[in-house]
């Protein structure tokens, strides 16, 4: 390149960034305009939930098979169908399960089960927070702020600083961008109070149970038994497919963030939103709509 030529370069260059800086704001706009329509993207109605016509969605089975549902939907298989079609039809969605959960193995698929089931995810910490806060929204008839909170943690022996702290502010972080993206759902009102993140390891087990069929491992009997089991103990501890919801996608969001507030997971939870609106949505083969909680 001629020193002529470097000089021309050098002055486009400088003429670019001087036409940002000048044109800051403006930049900026776009950038937000071109997020906010991914956003309105991610939050328009839910496509159907993939649900196979070769399988019943209002048996016994498919209750069960129904608690499994979000996980279910990613890999996109058919909630309804208990022997994962397409995870037997495609070896590299076993690969790739394999490669994730380490199931290779009907005692691969045994291990995992029991280890959603058995610690559900939970830190003893969020668990003792959890119950504090539970205990005072009973008593206010509310739920509580999160100084509130922070209080009542205190008064209980706590230090309301570190990690309670931030448990408090990421939990209250993260429901409060759900209530707003559901507002309109009526799937997270503001009198809704998420009192246990279980349901997001007892979805998972239901999934792990259906994939590890379809992947060869158990019979589809042996998945069956598993996830009536499965089931019993999630209807147990919540009350109604929302309450269920509410909870798998906190426990989520809670899981993969540490609770630390930040985009990337304020936008992961958005879509998992978007599939737990989807489930509510009977007309749209949403199970958690057609189907009752309790039988």
């Amino acid at each position: 390149m001629s020193v002529h030529a470097a000089r021309i370069s050098t002055s486009i260059i400088d003429q670019a960034i001087g036409w940002v800086m000048d044109n800051w704001i403006l930049l900026a706009i776009i950038v937000g305009v071109i997020v906010l329509i991914f956003v309105v993207l991610a939050l328009l109605p839910a496509g159907k939930a993939h649900q196979s016509d070769d399988f019943p969605a209002d048996s016994r089975e498919a209750n069960d098979l129904a608690l499994g549902f979000i996980q279910l939907q990613n890999p996109m298989i058919d909630w309804n169908d208990p022997t994962a079609t397409e995870i037997a039809s495609s070896k590299s969605s076993q690969k790739a399960l394999a490669k994730q959960w380490g199931l290779n193995t009907r005692d691969d698929w045994a291990k995992n089960v029991q280890r959603l089931i058995g610690n559900r995810r939970r830190r003893t910490l969020w668990q003792e927070l959890l119950g504090i806060r539970a205990g005072l929204a009973t008593r206010l008839g509310r739920v509580p702020t999160s100084k509130e909170w922070l209080t009542a943690i205190r008064e209980a022996g706590g230090s309301g600083k570190g990690d309670e702290r931030k448990f408090v502010t990421g939990l209250m972080h993260y429901e409060n961008k759900a209530r707003k993206s559901a507002k309109k759902g009526g799937l997270f009102e503001a009198g809704d109070l998420v009192t246990s993140l279980d349901g997001y390891a007892l979805g998972q087990a239901v999934a792990v149970c259906v994939w590890s069929v379809g992947m060869g491992l158990i019979t589809r009997e042996e998945s069956a038994q598993a996830i009536r089991e499965i089931n019993a103990i999630a209807r147990a501890e919540f009350d109604s497919w929302a309450a269920f919801g509410r909870s798998y996608v906190l426990g989520r969001t809670m899981h993969w963030s540490d609770a630390e507030v930040e985009d990337e997971f304020e936008t992961k939870q958005t879509f998992e939103m978007v599939a737990f609106a989807r489930a509510m949505n009977g007309d749209r083969n949403g199970p958690w709509g057609n189907l009752a909680w309790r039988e």
